[in-house]
C-alpha cells in the first residue's frame, strides 16, 4: 500500500463495469420478487400494481397470503437497471473528471474498475434466497430481510466513497498532514453557513409536517397534546396534570423540562407552538454536534457536514414524529441539551456542564442512565489522562446519576403514583410485574437475558443506530460504551420491539452518546489519515495529482453521508423518502398534511362546546379540547379517574366522537354505549357534520 495501484486498461475495466452493472440487475430482480424484500422499499399495494404494470404475476401460499412474484422477462429488468446505471456511472465520472481536472476516460476507467468491483457482491446477496432455500433453513432467508436495507447502504457508501477517491476532491474536507493544520481561508465561515442552512431547512421541513398533522387532526392526544395540556393546567391553578388520568403527571414521569415553554405559552397557548418549538430544538442537534467535531477533528468544513449526517439521522426523526405519528415528546428537547453537556465538558467549563445535566435530567429519569455511563467515562479519562479534576468530576456525576435514579424509581413515582404500580414495567413484562421482579429476574437468569439480546431484533437495532452514521462512532469504541446500557434496555423493552428499532421514542437518551462518539470517530480518522499520509509515498491520480493510495477523510464521510442519506430514503418520512411519495404508506403526504373534511366539519361545531364545559371525547379531537374545564379520554381503556371503568367520569358534561378518526369503532349514533345503556341520561345533539361528529350533552346539564 506504499503507492497507488495502477487503474487496469480499459477491456478489464469495462467487464468490471458490466459485472457490475448485471449483479446489481440481478438485485434488483430479487428485490420486485420477494415481497418480504420489498416491503422496505414499497407499499404492498404499491410493489403489486408495480409488478402487474411489468406484466407479472403475483404468487400466494395456501393461506392466500401473497409473498412473491414471477416476472415474465427478467432479463428486461436486469437490461434496464444496467442501462440506469451505466448512466449514473457515465455522469458521474463527467462530474469527476470536472472535479480533478483529469479526462473523462481516465476517471471512467478508474471509477469502473472500483465501482463495479464492488457491485459485484450483489450477485452473492442476490443469490441470498436460493442458498438459504438450499441450506433448507428460512434464518438465513429471515436474516437477509433484516438486513436488506443496510447492505444496500453499505454497497452504496463504498461506490459513492470510490467515487470521491477517483474525483481527488478539493482539499477543503481531506486533512492536511499535521492534525493541526487548517483548512483553507474562508472554509470556517462556509462551515458555519452549512450548519445554520441546514437547522434552518430541518426546522421548516418538521415545523410544516407538524403543523399539517395538526391542522389536519392527525396529532393523538396521548403522548402529543396532553404536554400542552400540561402548560394550559398549569398557569390556569389546576396543576401540573392532564385529565387524561388520575393524578399529577409526576407519577408517570420527572418529566418537567416543558415547562420551560411556559412563559410563551402564556404568550401563544397553543399545541403549534410545542411542535415548533421541538423541531427547533431537534434542529439546533447541529451545533453542539459541529463544535465537537470540530474540537476533535481540527476542521470547520468536515464538522459541518458531520453536523449535517446528525440532521439526516433517521432515529432522530422519528423523536419528531415517530411511527404512531405522536409528534411532542419532551423527551427529545433533551438531546442537545446532553450534547451541549458534552461538549461544555470538553471544553473544560465544568460548571456549564453541570448546569446542563441538570436540564437533561429534568427530561425525564431515563437520562440518569446516561449521565451515570459519561461519569464513568469521565473518571476514566481523568484516570488516563492524569488530570484530578475531571476524574472527580467524573465520579461525582456517576454518583449523583445514580442517587437520582433510586430516588425516582422508589420514592417519588410510587409516591405520585399512589401505590400503583410504575407503568413502564409493563415494557419488561417478560422479566416480572414489577421493577424489582425484573431486576431480580435479570441478574438471576443470565439464560433469559441473553435469548432476548442475541436475536435478529437486537441487531436490527444496532445497524440501525450505526449503519446511518457510517459506522463513525465505532471509531471511538470508548465513548460507544457508554450507550451499552442503554442499548441493552432497548433490547429487552417489548414495545420498542414493535417493530424493532428507534421508531417509538424510547431511544431518545441514547441518541447523543452515539452522535458524541460519532464526532469523535471522525477526530480519530482525521488523526489516523495524517499519521498514515506522513508515511505514504504519493503516486499519480487519475488527473495527475499525487494522492497516496488510502481512505482518507474524503473518502470515508462521503461513505458515511451515503449511508445517511439511503436509510434516510428508506426508513424516514420527510420529503427526501420513499415513504413519503408511495399512496399506499401512511406516511403519504396526501394523506397526512393535505386537510380533508374532518377538519372542515369540526370548524361548524367546535363552538357547541364551552370552554367551562366538562368533556370526554375521542383521540384526534380531544387535542382540541385540553383547553375546557376539563378534557376526559372517551375509549375502550379503563381510567382511574372514570373509577377504573371505560366510561366517562360522572361529571363529565358533553362526550364529543370524532366518526371518521383513523381507529374509531363508531361510525353512528347506535354504536354510542351511552345511547344504549343510559339514554335517559344523554342528549344527542342534532348533526351538522354529515355524521363525522356525534355530540352527547347530559340532560341534566341541559335542564339547567
Amino acid at each position: 500500500m506504499n503507492s497507488k495501484k495502477p487503474v487496469p486498461v480499459w477491456p478489464v475495466a469495462f467487464l468490471v463495469l458490466c459485472g457490475g452493472l448485471f449483479s446489481l440487475g440481478l438485485a434488483v430482480l430479487t428485490v420486485l420478487e420477494d415481497w418480504l424484500i420489498a416491503q422496505a422499499y414499497l407499499a404492498q399495494s404499491s410493489w403489486q400494481g408495480f409488478v402487474i404494470w411489468l406484466g407479472g404475476q403475483l404468487q400466494a401460499d395456501d393461506a392466500g397470503e401473497i409473498y412473491g412474484a414471477t416476472l415474465p422477462s427478467p432479463e428486461k429488468v436486469i437490461i434496464l437497471t444496467g442501462l440506469l446505471g451505466g448512466l449514473i456511472w457515465a455522469i458521474g465520472s463527467w462530474g469527476a473528471a470536472r472535479i480533478s481536472g483529469s479526462s473523462w476516460s481516465e476517471t471512467a476507467r478508474a471509477w469502473a474498475f472500483r465501482g463495479g468491483r464492488w457491485l459485484g457482491l450483489l450477485l452473492l446477496w442476490s443469490q441470498g434466497r436460493v442458498i438459504a432455500y438450499l441450506l433448507g433453513g428460512n434464518w438465513l432467508h429471515l436474516l437477509l430481510v433484516s438486513t436488506n436495507e443496510f447492505v444496500w447502504a453499505g454497497l452504496v457508501g463504498v461506490v459513492a466513497a470510490e467515487w470521491w477517491r477517483v474525483s481527488a476532491h478539493s482539499k477543503t474536507l481531506t486533512p492536511s498532514p499535521s492534525p493541526g493544520g487548517r483548512e483553507e481561508p474562508g472554509t470556517e465561515l462556509l462551515a458555519q453557513r452549512i450548519v445554520w442552512g441546514g437547522f434552518a431547512i430541518y426546522a421548516i421541513v418538521y415545523t410544516a409536517m407538524n403543523w399539517g398533522l395538526w391542522f389536519n387532526m392527525r396529532i393523538p392526544h396521548g403522548d402529543s397534546a396532553m404536554y400542552e395540556e400540561h402548560l394550559w393546567n398549569v398557569w390556569h391553578g389546576k396543576g401540573f396534570r392532564s385529565y387524561l388520568d388520575q393524578g399529577l403527571f409526576l407519577g408517570e414521569h420527572i418529566q418537567v423540562i416543558h415547562l420551560l415553554l411556559l412563559p410563551l405559552h402564556m404568550l401563544w397557548p397553543s399545541h403549534l407552538l410545542l411542535e415548533l418549538c421541538q423541531s427547533l430544538v431537534i434542529g439546533a442537534t447541529v451545533f453542539p454536534v459541529y463544535s465537537i467535531t470540530k474540537r476533535h477533528t481540527g476542521r470547520p468544513l468536515l464538522a459541518a457536514v458531520v453536523g449535517l449526517m446528525a440532521l439526516m439521522y433517521f432515529p432522530l426523526h422519528y423523536l419528531d414524529i415517530s411511527i404512531d405519528v405522536k409528534t411532542f415528546r419532551p423527551t427529545a428537547l433533551a438531546i442537545p441539551v446532553v450534547l451541549a453537556a458534552i461538549d461544555a465538558y470538553e471544553a473544560g467549563r465544568m460548571r456549564r456542564m453541570l448546569l446542563w445535566v441538570l436540564v437533561g435530567l429534568s427530561a425525564q429519569e431515563d437520562f440518569a442512565l446516561v449521565f451515570g455511563p459519561l461519569g464513568v467515562w469521565m473518571a476514566w479519562e481523568g484516570w488516563r489522562v492524569k488530570e484530578a479534576s475531571r476524574k472527580w468530576w467524573g465520579v461525582g456525576l456517576l454518583i449523583g446519576s445514580a442517587v437520582y435514579l433510586l430516588l425516582v424509581m422508589k420514592v417519588l413515582l410510587p409516591y405520585f403514583r399512589e401505590g400503583v404500580n410504575i407503568h413502564y414495567a409493563s415494557y419488561f413484562a417478560k422479566f416480572g410485574q414489577t421493577p424489582g421482579e425484573i431486576v431480580i429476574t435479570m441478574l438471576t437468569q443470565p439464560g433469559k437475558v441473553f435469548s432476548e439480546l442475541v436475536n435478529v431484533n437486537s441487531l436490527s437495532w444496532f445497524l440501525c443506530l450505526l449503519v446511518p452514521l457510517g459506522g463513525l462512532p465505532l471509531l471511538s469504541p470508548s465513548r460507544l460504551l457508554t450507550a451499552a446500557p442503554l442499548f441493552v434496555l432497548l433490547c429487552l423493552n417489548e414495545l420498542a420491539q414493535q417493530p424493532p428499532g428507534p421508531f417509538h421514542h424510547f431511544h431518545a437518551p441514547i441518541i447523543p452518546l452515539v452522535l458524541w462518539a460519532m464526532a469523535a470517530g471522525a477526530g480519530r480518522l482525521v488523526r489516523g489519515n495524517a499519521a498514515m499520509a506522513s508515511t505514504l509515498t504519493p503516486s499519480p491520480s487519475p488527473g495527475g495529482r499525487g494522492q497516496p493510495e488510502r481512505w482518507g477523510a474524503g473518502p470515508a464521510l462521503a461513505f458515511a453521508v451515503a449511508c445517511a442519506v439511503w436509510t434516510g430514503a428508506c426508513f424516514s418520512h420527510h420529503p427526501f423518502s420513499f415513504r413519503f411519495w408511495d399512496s399506499g404508506k401512511q406516511e403519504y403526504w396526501r394523506e397526512r398534511y393535505l386537510s380533508d373534511e374532518r377538519p372542515a366539519q369540526w370548524a361548524k361545531v367546535q363552538s357547541l362546546i364551552p370552554a367551562t364545559a366538562r368533556v370526554a371525547s375521542t383521540d384526534f379531537v380531544h387535542p382540541r379540547l385540553t383547553h375546557c374545564d376539563r378534557s376526559y379520554d372517551y375509549s375502550k381503556y379503563r381510567r382511574r379517574v372514570a373509577g377504573g371503568t371505560t366510561g366517562v367520569p360522572a361529571d363529565t358534561d358533553y362526550i364529543v366522537i370524532d366518526t371518521r378518526h383513523p381507529y374509531s369503532w363508531i361510525k353512528g349514533p347506535e354504536d354510542v354505549r351511552e345511547l344504549q345503556t343510559d339514554p335517559e341520561k344523554w342528549e344527542l345533539l342534532p348533526d351538522q357534520t354529515e355524521g363525522y361528529f356525534l355530540i352527547l350533552k347530559r340532560k341534566e346539564a341541559a335542564d339547567e
